[in-house]
């Protein structure tokens, strides 16, 4: 999903700063969960996080992926390829002797 977001020289740093706030809300959404239990009550912090994860599956469901093909069919392109490739030797006949 990141390199859709951002340009070519902005990838290394936007790949950083994602793994760093992947870590960082691994520290701080267990302590602000706990936090909240204590202040508001279990059922209140579940009905957030159902609605946390309501907004997520909203936001995939809308986000459109700049795909070109269907993983297939770059599977099968690339079967071509190979099928019509002289550089690949077909090894299995020097296994058997033949």
């Amino acid at each position: 999903m990141v390199p859709e977001i951002v340009s070519n020289e902005e990838l290394p740093s936007a790949s950083i700063l994602s793994g760093l706030q992947l870590n960082i809300s691994g520290i701080i959404g267990p302590a602000l969960g706990g936090l909240l239990l204590v202040f508001v009550g279990a059922s209140t912090v579940f009905a957030l996080n159902a609605l946390c994860l309501l907004a997520v599956l909203i936001s995939i469901a809308s986000w459109k992926p700049k795909v070109s093909k269907l993983p297939l069919e770059s599977y099968f392109e690339s079967g071509r390829f190979l099928s019509i490739s002289k550089c690949f030797v077909d090894s299995g006949d020097a296994a058997i002797g033949a």
